[in-house]
């Protein structure tokens, strides 16, 4: 159900001409062809058998028709309100993102009827909780503007972090659409379990970081520099914002010509100093 109401949600929303399904998890390709909507099953895998995240940007920006993809997870559901704001940014290159509304959904939701969506919103208003802002569930960003990503495992943390760094580190804008888009996430019953668990422990989690290199390029929707308000754009100001990009000054500038070697060092003080208070904790005594 939970997937099935995602993917009606998307196909609701007009400015969505195009969804592909990727994977081969059990379900998957029986979703796509009973919602009519495109099936990719060949994403590669690592040796645990997730699926790996390079494999689905480069295929997805091998395959769309359109100039501006949305990767987003098959339990978000899309409300109109993604179709108006994505519509009015003119923008060539940019990554949009937001935070998730976290949803008790028990039933099947007719995305069809306006009336669903209203019941929908009045509910979020009421018994949805906004998800922190180091959980990323949609990225609508220009055609191959991730060309080049390490091979991070779905669902083990760091990856979607990393992609905002990575357009931040590119000089294309990021975009918070939190206060534009309502995105829905549908809880569902192993959220809590120990399956879950591996989410956040296990070999794919500490590689991932790895890969990302390290906390420093873990960046978060509080790390973008537009925001959307009142059906407008607008720079992300304040003492706040300044604290923060000061924080993230070494991680965005350590290819620079001029300050490059400064911003290496304080990332490599900031990583030993890191190792040592996490072998701290481990410690016994």
């Amino acid at each position: 159900m939970i997937q099935a109401n995602a993917l009606k949600s998307w196909k609701a929303i007009p400015e969505i001409s195009e969804i592909i399904l990727f994977g081969s998890d059990e379900g998957v390709a029986a979703a796509a062809q009973a919602h009519q909507v495109g099936h990719d099953p060949g994403i590669q895998r690592n040796e645990f058998g997730t699926p790996l995240i390079h494999d689905v940007f480069a295929r997805a920006q091998q395959q769309a028709k359109n100039p501006l993809l949305c990767y987003i997870n098959a339990d978000i559901l899309l409300t109109s309100s993604f179709g108006k704001v994505v519509r009015e940014i003119v923008w060539k290159e940019y990554l949009l993102v937001g935070r998730r509304r976290d949803l008790d959904v028990q039933k099947e939701i007719l995305f069809w009827d306006a009336a669903a969506e209203k019941l929908l919103l009045d509910e979020c208003g009421r018994h949805g909780k906004l998800h922190s802002a180091t959980g990323i569930d949609y990225f609508v960003f220009s055609k191959n503007l991730f060309l080049t990503i390490p091979p991070f495992a779905v669902g083990r943390t760091s990856w979607d972090n990393w992609l905002i760094y990575r357009a931040r580190s590119l000089k294309k804008p990021v975009i918070d659409a939190t206060n534009g888009i309502c995105a829905v996430h549908q809880n569902h019953g192993y959220e809590a379990s120990v399956v879950s668990k591996h989410k956040w422990t296990g070999p794919e989690v500490r590689r991932n970081l790895e890969l990302a290199g390290d906390l420093d390029y873990c960046f978060t929707i509080d790390d973008a520099d537009w925001f959307w308000r009142d059906g407008d754009l607008r720079r992300r100001t304040g003492i706040k914002v300044c604290v923060r990009h000061i924080s993230r000054w070494p991680a965005l500038h350590k290819t620079d010509a001029l300050w490059g070697g400064i911003a290496r060092l304080v990332l490599a003080v900031k990583k030993v100093l890191r190792r040592f208070f996490r072998a701290l904790r481990r410690s016994p005594n």
